[in-house]
This record gives structure tokens, sequence and C-alpha cells, in this order.
């Protein structure tokens, strides 16, 4: 197929159905703010969380840096200024925890401050929004829509699913900041299909609505296989899993790459996805093939202790986003 690009025969990746880890350290401190799951009837496959408006408010805790290379800690300032030297920055998230949304929050708003004093333009890149909406964001960043109608024209509940009120501070501070809104996803329709027949079943036309596929890192592959052992057997061939998986890996890193290659170095974009679609094999490695000179790093948000955050955690990642309990 002229428009895939494959290394190797081998297939794989992650994605944010898998994405919730066994460390006990991670995301469950006591005390920590966690929503209940409300299953909603019409919310398709997904399940949309009831939280109260103010969840990432309460969610705020102190926090450090630590970069993942020698486990150095990093004062925020010092966190801030590191990020603020990439091009790109992704920031993994478990989608329905108020802390990490707290952490991009934070992320987004400090790199702004940067980004006006170094004359750079900004984007906000989000996987919750599929890529034929990208006129509904452009609508809601330019204010001539608002909440309400953002979320039906983009079918937010049924193609997301969880709670809005995780997301509008992110957004409205984006939005405020002067920050581009971009929808990254693929579309659902065409991720269903590689995943249900494959990607021999697209013909040569419809083959130009696919990013540029590499099948060849063997991290991204070995995170899909222990991510499918956690999961019940589908009937579906692994390999079409996890094409389908990588296609939304590299249909977010394509969005972000044409962003910045537009204007490269003078913009910085700011990812916001799953915890697996922001490893360092992942989105950024594939905004990297296609960028070369573009820097791309990966932030993990952690509700951690006063230690340095274990490397096992932290595998993929280039820094951590350390909250801290008050004692």
């Amino acid at each position: 197929m002229s428009r895939l690009f494959y290394k190797l025969a081998v297939l794989v990746t992650l994605g944010c159905s898998s994405q919730r880890l066994a460390d006990a350290e991670i995301g469950g401190s006591p005390g920590s703010f966690r929503p209940e799951p409300e299953p909603k009837p019409d919310a398709g496959r997904r399940r949309v969380y009831n939280v109260p408006d103010d969840a990432v408010e309460r969610a705020a805790l102190p926090f450090v840096g630590q970069k993942s290379e020698g486990k150095k800690l990093l004062s925020p300032e010092e966190l801030f200024d590191e990020l603020a030297r990439a091009d790109a920055v992704c920031i993994g998230e478990e989608h329905d925890n108020p802390h990490d949304h707290y952490a991009e929050l934070v992320v987004i708003e400090k790199l702004a401050e940067r980004a006006l004093a170094r004359g750079r333009e900004l984007g906000l890149g989000l996987e919750m929004f599929e890529q034929q909406f990208q006129p509904v964001l452009d609508r809601f960043g330019a204010g001539a829509i608002g909440e309400p109608t953002l979320l039906a024209d983009s079918d937010w509940d049924e193609r997301w699913g969880f709670a809005f009120a995780l997301y509008r501070p992110e957004l409205e501070s984006a939005r405020q900041r002067g920050y581009r809104l971009l929808a990254l996803n693929a579309r659902r329709e065409l991720v269903q299909r590689v995943a249900q027949a494959g990607l021999d079943a697209f013909d040569p036309a419809e083959e130009k609505e696919l990013p540029e596929l590499d099948f060849s890192i063997a991290e991204h592959r070995e995170a899909f296989d222990r991510a499918m052992k956690e999961h019940p057997a589908t009937g579906k061939r692994p390999e079409d899993l996890y094409a389908a998986q990588l296609l939304r890996d590299e249909s977010m890193a394509d969005t972000a790459a044409r962003f910045l290659a537009a204007r490269h170095p003078a913009r910085q974009i700011v990812i916001l996805a799953g915890l697996e679609h922001c490893k360092s094999w992942a989105i950024p490695a594939r905004i990297r093939r296609r960028l070369p000179s573009a820097e791309a790093r990966s932030v993990r948000p952690i509700v951690g202790g006063s230690e340095p955050v274990g490397s096992d955690a932290l595998r993929g990642f280039d820094y951590a986003f350390i909250m801290r309990h008050s004692d």
C-alpha cells in the first residue's frame, strides 16, 4: 500500500483502554479526589463520568518536576523552562483522573507565559476530538459558538464520553491565551474498519485518508502485546487491532507535525492524550519522523510521595509532573 510505511512485518501498539497501571504509588494515594463513574444510557460504548464542575480545581496539589534520566528533581520553574524549549509536549493522562487534568492546565498556562516572551505561536492538540470536527473547534476557539454547541456538533458523548468538566478548564485557558485548538484523533469509523478488516480493506482511493504508518518500533509492539494480555479475546486479528491503534498515534502525530511545520520553529504544541499515546515510541517518535528538527517531549502526571518516581513508572516519558499531598 503506497501510503503505508512498513519497515517490519511485525505489528502493534497500545490504546487508551489499557492505560491503567497496577503500580500502587500512582494515582491512588489516600485522599486523592477521584469521581465515581455514572453510566449514561446514550453514551454509546463509553461511560460518562458524573463529576462536579470544580473537579480540576479541587484536584490541585503542590508539585515538582522530575527528569526521567537520572531521576533529577526539578523545581516547577525548571520544569517549565525545559518544556518551553521543546516544540511538542505530550502530556499523558488517565482520562478520568482530575489530578492529571490539573497538571495539564498548569502546563498550558505556564508554557503560554513563556511563549509570549519568546514570540511563539501555541497550539493545543486534543485526542478527544476527531479530525473531521476541526471546523467545530475553530468556531469554538474563535468564540463563535459556546460549549453546548461544541459538544453537540462534535458528538462528544458518543465519541469521547468522559465528563467535559474535566476538560473545560484546559480548553478555556487555552482559548483565552490564544492557543489554536487542534482536533488530532482519527475518525472513529476509519479506526473501527481497520480493527475489523485490516488495512487491506482499503482501495487506493481510500488510502489517501490514511497517514503514513510506521510499524517498525519494537517498543510500540511490545507495549501493545502487554496490553492485550489484560483484555479478553475480541475475535479480531491482533495485527488488525494493532494497526487500528497505530492509526490513531500516526494520525495525531501527523496533525501535530503539520501544525509545527507550517511555522517551525516559531510554533509549539501541547498535546493532551492518553498515557500510552504520549510515550516516546508513540506520538513523539512519529512527530520526529515527520519533522526531524522538532524536539518532542513527553510528560507523565503522577500523584506521588517525597521520593523520586521509579523508572518503571516513567518508562517512555521524559519528565514527571509529581503532585504531592500536604502532610
